[in-house]
């Protein structure tokens, strides 16, 4: 079993009881009826051969991050079919994302979703931090976020749904 609980990152982890804070997400949160499904945005399999090298000048933001970019986007398309999806820390509980295309190295970074605060969750009794919480397959444009995009826990806590349209992502479900 395991259960995400969300709070804002203001609070220490000497504060944490997942039963007290903000949001608490369990796995039968993922299961409630008429929630988008990987299966409903299958993609074919089309893209072969090795990723293009990183457009470092196709976004401001990609020339700064240019060697998480380079890094995560080696091995290759692991989303929507030639999309690699790249995270890198961004202190704790809280990770960046974004997003290179293998066909061209294009990059791209999601504004409403450059950051996500993900909490501490708990793993069979034992506290641990929550840094990796998107679920994605290559065979789907489907992209499901646990946690606080953007850090805004106030409003936006819980789980997300994403569908990646072509040059980015655009939310269907929450």
């Amino acid at each position: 079993v395991i259960v995400i609980s969300l709070f804002t990152p203001n609070h220490s982890s000497a504060e944490f009881d997942p039963y007290l804070k903000d949001s608490t997400i369990t796995t039968e949160d993922f299961n409630k009826p008429n929630v988008p499904t990987f299966d409903q945005y299958k993609v074919a399999l089309k893209f072969q051969g090795n990723p293009a090298p990183v457009n470092i000048k196709c976004h401001p933001m990609a020339k700064r991050y240019r060697t998480r970019l380079r890094d995560g986007s080696k091995t290759g398309p692991d989303f929507a079919d030639h999309i690699t999806v790249v995270t890198w820390g961004a202190g704790t509980g809280c990770y960046q994302i974004a997003f290179v295309d293998a066909k061209n190295g294009q990059v791209y970074f999601q504004d409403d979703l450059s950051y996500n605060y993900a909490g501490e969750g708990v793993v069979d009794g034992e506290i641990i931090v929550m840094n990796k919480t998107l679920l994605y397959r290559r065979d789907s444009k489907l992209l499901i976020v646990a946690g606080c995009p953007n850090e805004d826990c106030d409003k936006r806590q819980g789980i997300h749904y994403y569908v990646w349209t072509g040059k980015g992502l655009k939310e269907i479900y929450t």
